[in-house]
């Protein structure tokens, strides 16, 4: 379960509550592995504006030495809803993430960067910078 709250000014909020409930799967073949994560956004409000997009993700990634995790990912959007209503979106992103790199007993660093692409006609946006950190423990 995900959650976002209304954070920040109006002009950068989405201006209500956002639950996130997700399921994930994955599997590993030696050095590679398969992930994917299928959700949905639930606004505590505004649904006209928001909608309830579904989120579909797979990520395919192949270790190299002990830390390095090239990937490729596919990201796929579609809303039932909201001012999207109808529409979907399928973005590629080539990246690498870094980690899990330990740094006292259990608890480790993960960092990851990824280009997206859009790949079909009107995506919100069409091409983003991705950076993600972790502390797994």
């Amino acid at each position: 379960m995900g959650f976002r709250a209304p954070t920040g000014d109006d002009g950068s909020s989405n201006r209500h509550a956002i639950f996130t409930p997700t399921i994930a799967a994955g599997k590993g073949f030696g050095h590679f592995d398969v992930q994917t994560t299928a959700g949905i956004s639930l606004p505590n409000g505004g649904l006209q504006r928001l909608g309830m997009p579904l989120a579909w993700n797979t990520a395919f990634q192949y270790r190299i030495f002990r830390y390095f995790w090239p990937e490729f990912e596919v990201n796929y959007t579609w809303w039932p809803n909201g001012e999207r209503e109808g529409q979907n979106q399928v973005f590629l992103t080539p990246g690498l993430v870094v980690g899990r790199i330990p740094i006292y007993e259990r608890v480790g660093v993960t960092a990851g960067f990824g280009y997206q692409v859009a790949v079909t006609e009107h995506p919100a946006y069409h091409h983003a910078a991705i950076f993600t950190d972790r502390i797994p423990f």
